[in-house]
């Protein structure tokens, strides 16, 4: 017997402290995840999706607008990020006088705009270049307000929902 090496049988009564062969594993890992573990992961999970969606619906939205009694207009190339309060308090303001507009773009480059042209007419308006026209319909100052209140991404869908019909360019 090796004098570095002492006997093993004069450690047999010692108890091992949990210790385990290193080729075993771990014993959570024999009886598998635990539920409440499982729970925690699910409802992680799901926050995380529910943040990244709440984020991607309201974030993506390009605010442009032009209030001419306070000579202040921001061009659609020069679109500022915006979220439902900003736009709604934009909205308010430029939805009060002729000739005024305030318009939204998404990430998909589709664009919703509403004009007025009349005492309480609004012309809401998704243009579509390439088709050399625009869909459209008239609607009143409170009911544009209403639509921009819980605008978000994508646009594109407003085009049914508000049942807005296509028009040439004149």
């Amino acid at each position: 017997m090796n004098a570095m090496c002492p006997d093993p049988s004069l450690y047999a009564d010692v108890p091992r402290a949990g210790l385990r062969p290193r080729s075993a594993p771990p014993v959570s890992l024999l009886r598998g995840p635990r539920p409440m573990t499982l729970k925690i992961l699910a409802l992680l999970s799901l926050l995380f999706v529910a943040v990244s969606t709440s984020a991607d619906e309201t974030g993506n939205l390009q605010l442009f607008y032009c209030i001419h009694s306070e000579h202040n207009c921001v061009d659609p190339s020069a679109a500022v990020p915006s979220n439902p309060a900003k736009a709604l308090a934009v909205a308010e303001k430029a939805l009060s006088s002729e000739d005024d507009f305030v318009g939204f773009t998404d990430v998909h480059e589709t664009t919703l705009q509403f004009y007025v042209d009349g005492a309480d007419s609004v012309w809401v308006d998704m243009p579509v270049p390439e088709r050399k026209g625009s869909y459209g319909m008239h609607t009143n100052r409170a009911k544009a307000l209403q639509i921009i209140s819980r605008l978000s991404p994508p646009l594109s869908r407003y085009r049914s929902e508000l049942h807005l019909e296509f028009k040439e360019w004149d």
